[in-house]
């Protein structure tokens, strides 16, 4: 398809783009793609694959889901874009910043199928220190000093509330994922897939980096088969956070060692 307006030859020297320009070239190459097109300029894939393809693509391979679990939910957006895929699963928003609960009340009264757990996530019931000092960067700590919070495990929550499997578990909690998963020992068993956002390096002195994660995740039946979202620093460029979806390493995605 020849689109001469989006006209994608690239510049002498890509590395004298600005921010502006790259941004723009990317989404020029977006729209050639939806419109059915090729791009003359080859870039790759992961430019233009976001949280909301790796959600639809979890759906279009026909894994169902009837209870999603939004760890680090903040207002609500990521459960928001799931919704669009899962339009009629059970949704349970753990988020323990008071800044987000005016939006996540008028969430859950809009969705009517979501739940909002004031608490911060962990091993189990109690209570825990967290930094909410940022409103999308809280810290949970389980040694730090400061104010504590009240504290539950995603185990405790699925009981009490005879919330049903495959679950979707998703985290954005900023280092602190491995007593997060050591509380969900029991729904891991009927988990279908974890969505993890996950880091090159240690965060929090406890959290633990993406093949670290991936290694825990595969002792317990489950394989990474998509990422998401790359971040780079802007300071220096180096890669800082991705997000990781893991499913059942026995699924047909997981076996087909095929590329086409």
């Amino acid at each position: 398809m020849n689109i001469p307006f989006l006209s994608t030859q690239p510049s002498a020297d890509l590395c004298s783009e600005t921010l502006i320009q790259r941004k723009w070239r990317h989404l020029k190459h977006r729209i050639i793609y939806r419109l059915g097109g090729t791009p003359n300029e080859k870039i790759p894939q992961s430019y233009f694959h976001n949280m909301s393809d790796m959600i639809a693509g979890l759906r279009r391979r026909r894994q169902e889901i009837a209870t999603v679990i939004d760890v680090g939910a903040s207002d609500g957006r990521w459960s928001l874009q799931a919704m669009a895929e899962y339009p009629q699963a059970k949704y349970l928003l753990l988020e323990p910043n008071e800044y987000h609960f005016p939006s996540l009340k008028a969430f859950c009264r809009e969705h009517p199928q979501a739940s909002h757990v004031p608490c911060v996530a962990g091993r189990s019931v109690g209570r825990l220190a967290f930094d909410d000092s940022e409103p999308l960067g809280g810290l949970a700590s389980e040694n730090g000093s400061g104010a504590t919070f009240p504290a539950t495990s995603i185990d405790h929550e699925i009981n009490v509330r005879h919330l049903c499997g495959p679950y979707l578990i998703k985290l954005d909690t900023h280092g602190f994922e491995v007593p997060i998963l050591e509380g969900a020992q029991n729904t891991l068993k009927d988990t279908a897939a974890l969505i993890i956002e996950c880091y090159p390096r240690s965060l929090g002195g406890i959290g633990i980096p993406f093949w670290e994660m991936a290694t825990r995740l595969r002792k317990q039946g489950f394989q990474c088969v998509d990422i998401a979202d790359p971040l780079y620093r802007k300071r220096d460029g180096a890669f800082w956070q991705m997000d990781m979806l893991f499913v059942h390493h026995d699924r047909p995605e997981c076996v087909d060692n095929r590329y086409v």
